[in-house]
């Protein structure tokens, strides 16, 4: 699978999207490697927050909560 993942690429729409996106990824995933899919989006989506959560890995909503909690309490708030 990662193989696949390894050559995806996001569909052109991806450069239409009109609203802030939250994009948070991890350092460390093996499963959805960073060059994969987050720095694919945060290529493409103009208006986004993207976060990277150093040694984080693919259940980084287990393993880094807190931290993960934080950032996203950033974001929805606008803080």
């Amino acid at each position: 699978m990662c193989r696949k993942l390894g050559k995806y690429r996001f569909p052109s729409g991806i450069r239409q999207c009109q609203r802030k996106n939250f994009n948070c990824t991890c350092d460390d995933d093996q499963i959805v490697p960073i060059e994969t899919a987050g720095k694919q989006a945060a290529a493409g989506i103009a208006d986004n927050d993207f976060v990277i959560i150093e040694g984080g890995s693919h259940g980084l909503n287990v393993t880094h909560a807190e931290h993960l909690n934080e950032i996203l309490t950033r974001f929805l708030t606008n803080k």
